[in-house]
């Protein structure tokens, strides 16, 4: 429709749906923006610019530790309307199924899993789109895409996922995503440990307001003192940030940070 266009995450589910839209997108010469928050969080930023400095990294952590999330709407007032009749939804419906077929369904099936584990295969699908893809997408802008993967464990019935990632350097990066749904504490972090520096990334519930990431390095100094900062970050949302990058894109032709394109690599 020649509209500029913000999507938010997982822009979508299967690469047939992903080249469709960057097909229509290239057509009609107009921005599309991922709603990766995440990267543009001051703290990722600060983050991302120690971690250039470094000479090389070794080991890298992602702990994704996530609550119910109704605990933490619960803080809110969110009002629910069934107005809306339950046929109006049935093409998004079909569409998912299809985008799933699309996506895991031949591979499910051409491996005569068993139902069981085909439902948790689904299910852990969709934990990496809807929720482990922030951290996906901020650590492939951090350190550019994975070589491999080594390994995937699928725990606690569907409800936890551990992946271990090979990099062209050599280094490992072991991800974990967990459902504790009775505990308060969401913790998410993204930790990157260099031979003489560590730079640690840690981001509050999505929910938050006014609540800001922390980044933490450890180093040595060129005497050999080794030392322990918490910089200051700015006050500065990321979903505000992300929406007035998205307006530069359009109105100051400025480069797409979290462009469709580079969207295609979490897919993929």
């Amino acid at each position: 429709a020649g509209k500029h266009v913000f999507i938010e995450k997982p822009v979508c589910f299967s690469l047939q749906e992903m080249d469709a839209m960057l097909t229509a997108q290239r057509k009609v010469g107009t921005v599309a923006q991922a709603g990766y928050m995440k990267v543009h969080d001051p703290a990722f930023q600060f983050a991302k610019r120690e971690v250039d400095t470094m000479d090389s990294y070794r080991f890298v952590q992602i702990n994704h530790l996530h609550p119910n999330n109704s605990l933490h709407l619960s803080q809110f007032d969110v009002e629910r309307f069934n107005d809306v009749s339950p046929d109006a939804f049935k093409p998004a419906s079909a569409a998912r199924e299809k985008a799933q077929a699309e996506a895991i369904g031949d591979v499910l099936s051409q491996a005569g899993l068993e139902s069981d584990v085909q439902n948790k295969a689904a299910r852990v699908f969709y934990l990496l789109a809807g929720s482990m893809i922030h951290d996906i997408y901020s650590l492939r802008v951090m350190l550019g895409s994975p070589s491999e993967v080594m390994s995937a464990e699928v725990w606690s019935d569907g409800r936890g996922v551990s992946i271990v990632f090979a990099y062209p350097n050599g280094a490992r990066c072991v991800a974990t995503w967990v459902d504790l749904p009775d505990l308060w504490d969401f913790k998410e972090t993204l930790e990157i440990y260099g031979d003489n520096k560590r730079v640690i990334v840690s981001y509050p519930t999505g929910f938050s307001r006014g609540i800001l990431s922390e980044v933490t390095i450890h180093g040595i100094d060129t005497d050999g003192t080794t030392y322990s900062k918490t910089p200051a970050i700015e006050w500065e949302s990321a979903f505000v940030r992300e929406l007035r990058h998205f307006h530069a894109c359009i109105t100051e032709d400025e480069t797409c940070y979290t462009s469709l394109e580079s969207a295609r690599n979490d897919i993929a």
